[in-house]
């Protein structure tokens, strides 16, 4: 610093020797210059003044604007999308619900019998069984997150009394009572996202149609709804007003023709409404050969011609026996002019049902040969007809 003060100095000192500062007062300049180490001092003072201004800003500008706005800036994005991430979330479960629709009413129960159904679509058959499992796609319910599982909603009522409802929807049970009843049915995916449907179930009552058969013979009855194959069974229960047909159907070497008794009668089908517990008999015959018997004959003459008081000219003849067969055994006498008598079976001759098996049997005839057979014909349904007759000779 003083090296370059002296140099200014002596430049100032040459210049004002030399005339080119100063003018014409040259006193002046003399006096002027000895004030040059002053005039050297302030000059020399801007020369650090200079440098330190350069150097000092640098470092204060820069650094604070430059660090403050970058965190300001960055921080704040960074922290929103965990708040994004739980809101797109709920739309997607929005998208995919848990549907559950189900019938309703349900299909009718009956008192004493068996009853399933599902509610899982389609339908499972047995209580282990997972409703909607990963390889079992169901159509009722639907959406959510499968598997599903149900429950009984028990502000909403229960099933009748006897039937339960199981963990995969399977309702199952024998109902014990007769009448409606109304509950709410559960269903739940793996989110316990659950949908909820009221359902109504009908227990009808039932009545029991018993058959029982009698006779010599054999058959069968059966049934219309089915249900009785009497056979082996013998009994059904029916709901309520159910109109039931029964058919006897008689086996080989039998015949139906002894009828229904109870609460049907004659040969024919049996039609039987059910408003209460009901009994029919059917009654099955063997289909025996029929059979004619003559047990007695007898003549007596009636009258005899006056010009001949020795010949007779008239006689009566009579006979007796027995007959027997199924029913609709048809028996046909001889000699009956003056009487006709089939004795059990009838004015007919023809043995109807609850008539015997046999019957005893009568005939009176008036001619006038001496010589007449009594008998007749005797025919049975499925064996075919047979004949008796036996002669007596009138006295002369």
């Amino acid at each position: 610093m003083r090296k370059s003060a002296i140099i200014i100095g002596v430049i100032l000192l040459v210049l004002v020797s030399s005339g080119c500062i100063g003018g014409d007062q040259p006193t002046t300049e003399i006096k002027t210059t000895t004030p040059t180490p002053t005039t050297v001092t302030p000059t020399t003072t801007p020369a650090p003044t200079t440098t330190p201004p350069t150097t000092t800003p640098s470092p204060i500008t820069t650094i604070p604007p430059t660090t403050t706005p970058s965190p300001t800036t960055t921080v704040p994005p960074t922290t929103t999308p965990p708040t994004i991430t739980p809101i797109t979330t709920t739309p997607a479960a929005a998208l995919n619900p848990l549907i559950f629709l189900s019938i309703n009413p349900l299909p009718n129960a009956k008192v004493g019998e068996a009853y399933s159904y599902s509610f899982c679509k389609p339908d499972l058959y047995l209580t282990s069984d997972l409703c909607g499992g990963p390889f079992d796609k169901t159509t009722d319910p639907t959406g959510g997150e499968p598997p599903y599982t149900f429950r009984l909603d028990t502000m909403g009522g229960f099933p009748p009394h006897g039937i339960i409802l199981n963990l995969n929807g399977l309702l199952t049970g024998t109902p014990t009572a007769a009448g409606p009843r109304t509950f709410t049915v559960c269903a739940i995916d793996q989110t316990k996202s659950q949908v909820c449907r009221e359902k109504s179930l009908e227990v009808e009552p039932v009545f029991t149609l018993t058959v029982t058969k009698a006779g010599s013979g054999g058959g069968e009855v059966t049934s219309s709804p089915s249900g009785i194959s009497c056979g082996d069974v013998c009994s059904k229960s029916f709901k309520k007003d159910t109109v039931v047909i029964l058919t006897a159907t008689p086996e080989e070497g039998s015949t139906f023709a002894g009828s229904w008794s109870g609460v049907c009668s004659g040969t024919g089908s049996c039609e039987v409404t059910m408003d209460s517990d009901k009994t029919v008999t059917a009654t099955f015959d063997l289909v025996l050969p029929p059979s004619l018997t003559i047990d007695s004959t007898s003549c007596t003459v009636l009258t005899r011609f006056s010009w001949e008081p020795y010949k007779p000219s008239s006689y009566m003849f009579s006979g007796s026996g027995t007959a027997s067969g199924p029913v609709g055994t048809d028996l046909k006498l001889s000699q009956t002019t003056l009487l006709e008598d089939c004795g059990a079976w009838g004015s007919n001759c023809l043995r109807d049902s609850g008539e015997p098996e046999s019957t005893n049997w009568n005939t009176q005839m008036e001619g006038l040969s001496r010589n007449v057979a009594a008998g007749g014909f005797v025919c049975a349904p499925g064996s075919g007809c047979i004949e008796e007759f036996k002669s007596h000779d009138c006295p002369t």
